[in-house]
């Protein structure tokens, strides 16, 4: 299979199975491996003539755990994606849930959030995805076989404190924007971010 992909890629033609004319290869071809290369080239498992082929730009991307920034973006991104228009959808995570997420180790890379993701907004019960939903397999590691969870009181609480610093990244950290946004009015916006211990200037 390398040698004939590398003679597509050389010649940038090829004949359909059972073809007789020769047509024109026209696509761009993008490459992934979580294998190192250079290894395999040096124990004779990959061409080293096809790897400087298709070689020409590289993108390497670290572990998800090497960048929890993105951790937030891929949680909103997953939501969007299983979102089904005749099943209710979660609203988002909780605090709770965020830090549980960026703190976990994520040996599975994108693709563990991801299934994590669809798992939880499959299941959950509540608005918000709770700690529970993201990780199952924690409460099963408990061996007191009493695991704790948040109070409605607090999940409902962290909830709020996350949806007002989204209200308040989206708008810029405009206070009458942000109620707009969360259909409240400014002093309501104003007592919860009071209570909850959030400011305008939150990142």
């Amino acid at each position: 299979m390398q040698a004939k992909l590398l003679r597509l890629v050389e010649a940038r033609e090829y004949n359909r199975v059972g073809g007789e004319q020769l047509l024109q290869f026209k696509g761009r071809i993008v490459c992934s491996t979580n294998r190192d290369l250079a290894t395999r080239i040096a124990q004779q498992q990959f061409r080293a003539d096809l790897f400087y082929r298709i070689n020409a730009v590289t993108v390497e991307l670290s572990p998800l755990r090497s960048r929890p920034d993105d951790i937030p973006w891929l949680i909103d991104q997953f939501l969007a994606q299983f979102a089904k228009p005749d099943q209710p959808v979660p609203r988002g995570i909780s605090t709770l849930t965020l830090d549980a997420a960026l703190e976990h180790a994520w040996p599975g890379n994108v693709r563990e959030l991801r299934n994590r993701m669809e798992r939880a907004i499959a299941l959950t019960k509540t608005e918000w995805i709770m700690p529970a939903d993201l990780f199952p397999d924690r409460l099963k590691a408990k061996s007191d076989g009493a695991p704790s969870f948040a109070t409605l009181s607090e999940a409902r609480d962290d909830a709020e404190g996350r949806q007002i610093e989204r209200a308040l990244k989206e708008t810029g950290g405009l206070i009458s924007d942000a109620a707009a946004l969360l259909g409240v009015s400014r002093t309501t916006l104003w007592d919860k971010m009071r209570r909850l211990g959030v400011t305008a200037g939150d990142p």
